[in-house]
């Protein structure tokens, strides 16, 4: 199946296509799902998305923020995500900030960039509180406060007092600064536009196809988790399941019960390792290495019940998961293999935040063992004394 054909998809290129598609083809069908405050499952449809966008984008028009810098700080949330959307498509430019800095990092970070507002989760309040010192700083937004935003900017559209639709999307403008990891000195802030990311996310999808649901866990402010678990499953038009913290990461796997999910290899090794650990604290690590065995025999003549073999180890992870996607570091392949031995598949790839960030995948139906696997379509590389080289 090497040469197997891409999967088409749309040729949408920036972020009010992506979302004005979904919202006139699928209204109703359901974009995210995370827990309220009481425990409740709640459900945002696209239609509903949309709308909020429109009337949050009213409210920070309202308040002059026009061609502005905007950070968003705070955990994996609805509201993070909406911010994303509206200030982008509110023509100004994202910062995502990485919620483990310390105040002091933060401040530097919003000062290099010059971001004029902050939107905020309740959580670092006192944080938010501190950044209106700096130079640059001088609006703060609640996330908590949402829903009177909301109100606030549904009635400006009623009154017709903000145009939100006016003007041309500039998709080739920059609509977000990230800031690297600093790993080889401070961090870096790259400039993306919303073509950088739309056409990474069509040529993600592309070379792998997503089905049902997945589940959000990495942090919102790195580009692979923007890109992989938000645009890539809005593009699919699947529902997206926020996970808070990785303190509820089990449980919320087990609410949710996702098909798919994008994570770091430090996922997958804790996962698999807890395998092996609550098989041998069960005693039954010799009877899961003869089922190993035997299943990987039946497959070979064409038969496979992996489901059915390590149904006790799926509902640990809410007993549909079957397609991990890792990124972000090295991922030693016996883990892969472990994985796949008991019907989860792991596809390897490699990015770079500057390249949107997704570079290469394996695909569904075609992986090498020790490989990265294919470049994307939109994405050209060279390999020099055997590594990836930007062209």
């Amino acid at each position: 199946m090497q040469n197997y054909p891409l999967y088409n998809h749309p040729p949408i290129s920036n972020l009010k296509q992506l979302i004005s598609f979904q919202s006139e083809n699928n209204p109703q069908k359901t974009a995210f799902q995370y827990l309220d405050k009481n425990k409740t499952i709640k459900t945002i449809t696209y239609q509903q998305f949309q709308q909020e966008i429109e009337a949050l984008k009213a409210f920070f028009y309202h308040q002059g923020l026009k061609k502005a810098k905007i950070a968003v700080l705070g955990e994996n949330s609805y509201s993070w995500i909406l911010t994303y959307f509206t200030v982008v498509l509110g023509s100004n430019i994202i910062i995502p900030i990485d919620k483990e800095l310390s105040d002091e990092e933060i401040r530097l970070l919003l000062v290099r960039c010059g971001a004029e507002a902050l939107v905020y989760a309740d959580s670092y309040t006192d944080t938010a509180k501190k950044m209106t010192e700096t130079e640059t700083v001088s609006q703060i937004y609640n996330m908590k406060e949402f829903a009177s935003f909301l109100e606030r900017g549904r009635e400006l559209l009623a009154k017709g007092v903000c145009d939100t639709q006016a003007g041309e999307v500039d998709e080739d403008a920059v609509c977000s600064i990230i800031f690297t990891s600093g790993t080889t000195g401070i961090p870096k802030g790259v400039m993306l536009t919303q073509k950088n990311l739309m056409i990474d996310t069509v040529a993600s999808c592309q070379n792998v196809w997503i089905a049902g649901a997945s589940m959000l866990t990495l942090p919102l402010h790195h580009t692979f988790a923007f890109t992989a678990n938000i645009l890539v499953m809005l593009l699919y038009g699947k529902p997206i399941c926020i996970n808070k913290s990785l303190r509820s990461f089990l449980t919320d796997l087990n609410i949710f019960q996702p098909r798919n999910m994008f994570l770091v290899p430090l996922y997958v090794e804790t996962m698999y390792q807890g395998i092996w650990k609550t098989a041998k604290e069960q005693k039954k690590d010799k009877l899961l290495k003869a089922l190993i065995i035997l299943s990987n025999a039946l497959r070979k003549c064409g038969v496979d019940i992996r489901k059915k073999f390590f149904h006790s180890i799926h509902a640990q992870f809410g007993g549909n998961l079957e397609l991990i996607v890792s990124g972000g570091a090295f991922l030693e392949q016996k883990y892969i293999d472990g994985m796949d031995d008991i019907g989860i598949q792991v596809l390897n790839g490699y990015g770079i935040t500057e390249c949107s960030p997704v570079v290469a995948v394996n695909r569904n139906q075609y992986t090498k063992k020790g490989s990265v696997g294919l470049p994307l379509p939109c994405c050209e590389i060279q390999i020099r004394d055997g590594e990836i080289k930007r062209i």
